[in-house]
């Protein structure tokens, strides 16, 4: 795709501007000579964080500024409203925020959502593509890698040209219920979450938390003593096992009702 090979090009202008950045990799701790290092020493590093709070932190933990997340689903789960909520929330409280849209920029769903969700902060910003140079941004979120054809090698390079931005995912599912471009993906992020039926479910963290969150229900993003009552959701498993439930249904009412099909 056109925007592709542009952003291949804008790589290799980077690396003629920058040489010494092919050097450059994620923060590192700093090791000890020839890579050991005692117990000691390990337990006395310190590391960088995003100080999430709030059901934030609940979700996802205290994560590295530079953290990487995968966020796959069916379509009309509830990723892109999630997405949004996410975006405010780091573009208020963290960085600058670039929101990927392919498929929806400059359309009136998109903006109907923002009024919806108001979803108002001067360091977020909306594109259709990776034509652009992201120095300036924190945070980078991707919806879709699929849409716009990003496969894994070249989101590697954008971490290597990038390493200190934050990058978020999206992947789109199959058929079958899968999701597009293979579990490679999801060894190369530090992060994976599902979103089944307006429910996000982190099933993999590098730093610990796998939280469960209503996305359709009000987001908290401060601390609280007062926990109150909450909902208890079913684990993921059950949430799979009742969405292909729902699936199966619905494509036997549309053989037995074809016509209401069509209206759908």
């Amino acid at each position: 795709m056109r925007h592709l090979k542009y952003f291949e090009q804008l790589l290799e202008s980077e690396h003629r501007q920058h040489p010494d950045r092919e050097q450059q990799s994620r923060p590192q701790p700093k090791k000890g000579e020839e890579g050991i290092m005692s117990a000691a020493d390990m337990m006395d590093m310190s590391f960088d964080t995003i100080d999430f709070a709030g059901d934030w932190k609940k979700l996802f933990g205290q994560p590295s500024p530079n953290f990487d997340m995968l966020i796959h689903g069916e379509p009309g789960a509830g990723k892109s409203t999630f997405l949004l909520k996410m975006s405010k929330y780091l573009a208020q409280t963290f960085g600058k925020v670039l929101y990927v849209s392919s498929e929806e920029f400059g359309a009136a769903s998109l903006t109907q959502r923002l009024q919806e969700l108001e979803i108002v902060s001067e360091r977020l910003f909306f594109a259709s593509d990776l034509s652009k140079p992201l120095d300036d941004y924190d945070f980078v979120i991707i919806d879709s890698v699929n849409d716009l054809g990003v496969t894994l090698s070249e989101f590697q390079k954008m971490r290597e040209t990038y390493p200190l931005t934050a990058f978020v995912v999206v992947l789109q599912h199959t058929k079958s219920g899968d999701y597009r471009g293979g579990k490679d993906w999801e060894h190369e992020v530090e992060i994976g979450a599902e979103v089944i039926d307006g429910v996000i479910y982190v099933y993999r963290n590098r730093y610990g938390v796998k939280g469960i969150l209503d996305i359709f229900e009000p987001i908290s993003s401060t601390d609280s003593d007062d926990e109150g009552d909450s909902e208890e959701m079913p684990d993921i498993e059950q949430a799979r096992e009742s969405a292909r439930e729902k699936g199966k249904k619905k494509k036997r009412d549309i053989r037995e009702n074809p016509h209401d099909g069509l209206k759908r």
